[in-house]
């Protein structure tokens, strides 16, 4: 078994912190898992998203990840969570804007030290090298007219909605009883002791692969893959709705008719 605690570093964020430990397990211990390589990969791949897509959740990401490690239903369950902020989360828009810059005035004699730093600061990384070599010139111009260039954010209503989504559905996966009626369920599939509908697409996806590749598998081994793939895209349809419908999906959860709504309003799944 696989000690799940380790040690806090304060100047890294809790995921940093988790994919380094990860990293840095014995692989040829007596432990070895593959998912040893592929949560480390699929955690580092969804922080460095959320960090630039979605910064609004990683608080309740870094909650989260601490119920996770690198077993296959946990796995599984970040790269959902990563394919819904990568495929549903639309980039925010933007424009730039070029404003003037505050110029001291120089001609007081009792002016603001603290100001005109930040001006110096201000002339130095907008020009930079060149000042060197045109220190004339751009003095002069600087003087007389200088901007700063400022990034002007839209968020739409839509976007805004999206987030507010997402943050709702994580909230929801931190509670206990919805990780555990979504894990007995895959685990379930995985075991082959629930049987899909589109079962046998699965089965047809497997024998695709086999001949493909000419790999020689033996009846039981192509079961055991299309059951593996077969929940894996059960977790994924579930957490691509509970992000993007969280109250609705709840409420068809208690309803008894989660997977008719799920259906028939989350129909894509990972090819």
């Amino acid at each position: 078994m696989i000690n799940m605690y380790f040690h806090q570093n304060q100047n890294k964020s809790k995921i940093e912190e988790r994919i380094e430990w990860i990293k840095n397990i014995d692989k040829k211990g007596p432990y070895f898992d593959l998912e040893l390589e592929r949560y480390p990969i699929v955690l580092e791949d969804l922080y460095k998203l959320a960090s630039k897509k979605t910064k609004e959740v990683l608080p309740l990401l870094e909650e989260l990840i601490e119920y996770t490690g690198p077993y296959g239903f946990y796995t599984n369950l970040l790269e959902a969570i990563r394919d819904y902020i990568r495929d549903d989360i639309p980039p925010i828009k933007y424009h730039y804007r070029w404003e003037k810059l505050k110029i001291p005035n120089y001609k007081e004699k009792d002016y603001n030290l603290k100001e005109s730093l930040k001006y110096l600061a201000d002339v130095l990384k907008a020009f930079g090298d060149y000042i060197g070599n045109n220190i004339y010139y751009i003095g002069k111009y600087i003087w007389n007219n200088v901007y700063n260039k400022t990034k002007i954010y839209h968020i739409t209503s839509s976007y805004r909605e999206k987030i507010q989504n997402l943050e709702k559905g994580l909230e929801y996966l931190l509670n206990l009883e919805i990780r555990t009626e979504l894990h007995e369920r895959y685990l379930q599939i995985l075991r082959g002791e629930f049987i899909s509908l589109n079962f046998d697409s699965y089965l047809q996806q497997i024998h695709k692969w086999v001949d493909l590749t000419n790999k020689e598998l033996d009846r039981k081994t192509i079961r055991t893959y299309a059951q593996k793939k077969a929940a894996s895209d059960y977790l994924h349809s579930h957490i691509k709705c509970l992000l993007s419908n969280p109250d609705e999906y709840m409420q068809h959860m208690k309803a008894g008719d989660l997977e008719d709504f799920i259906r028939d309003s989350c129909k894509s799944t990972p090819s």
